[in-house]
């Protein structure tokens, strides 16, 4: 009985360092900067693909998908690109390698500001290690939030 339990021992922490390696890995890759002034995580975020190129398409779904795996709600947006109306409070306007989220309660004032070095397609491919990289960015946004 006893060696089972030092197996068991042994293997659960083995899969902590792993993870932990992994999860620094991550940092280390992403090398992410957040600065947040104050977000109600209650509210609704609409995601904008502010990319100019033909196949980035995704890149909405993605972080859509992204916001909703970590219980946060998530809007639309429609009209043209020069003149758009959203549906919901914060617009998450993606870039290749940055995100701004602006509120429309201060008539679109800048309250969060996430800069990452893109490794690779992190934001319009859905893949399992992409989908990770969302999901940490979002997680720092919510540990920055001051209130």
């Amino acid at each position: 009985m006893k060696k089972i339990f030092i197996i068991i021992t042994l293997f659960y922490i083995i899969t902590l360092a792993s993870q932990s390696k992994h999860e620094q890995k991550t940092k280390d890759k992403l090398e992410l900067a957040v600065i947040n002034n104050g977000i109600d995580f209650k509210e609704m975020f609409v995601v904008y693909n502010n990319y100019l190129c033909a196949i980035c398409g995704g890149v909405e779904n993605s972080w859509n998908s992204s916001l909703l795996d970590a219980n946060l709600d998530t809007g639309y947006w429609y009209g043209a690109r020069d003149n758009i109306t959203i549906k919901g409070r914060y617009k998450f306007i993606v870039n290749k390698s940055s995100i701004i989220i602006s509120d429309s309660k201060t008539n679109f004032g800048v309250v969060a500001t996430i800069t990452h070095k893109n490794p690779g397609l992190i934001n319009f491919m859905n893949n399992k290690n992409n989908r990770n990289l969302r999901d940490y960015i979002i997680k720092s946004l919510i540990e920055s939030n001051p209130y």
